[in-house]
């Protein structure tokens, strides 16, 4: 048996961007096994939606006019839940 280590990565692309955008951020790490980390995360009052976070046909405007995404990028930060136990 050869045992190679494989590195991964997923990136997620919006195609369109909601009026209210939900997150759930997935907090583990594989090492031999699942883990959970720890470290607090801390957000900003608002998020702004960059521009590598969005499709190319969103960045172009083929949904609206470039002009209009812009402005519609921007969320603020109403609440947080945040899991504290030994599961999930």
């Amino acid at each position: 048996m050869n045992n190679k280590v494989v590195r991964a990565t997923n990136k997620v692309l919006f195609e369109k961007l909601p009026n209210i955008l939900m997150l759930n951020l997935k907090r583990f790490i594989w090492t031999d096994r699942l883990v959970k980390k720890k470290e607090h995360v801390y957000f900003d009052e608002v998020l702004e939606i960059q521009d590598h976070h969005v499709s190319q046909q969103l960045q172009i405007g083929i949904f609206k006019k470039a002009s209009q995404l812009k402005n519609h990028r921007k969320y603020r930060l109403y609440s947080i839940i945040e899991h504290i136990g030994n599961t999930g």
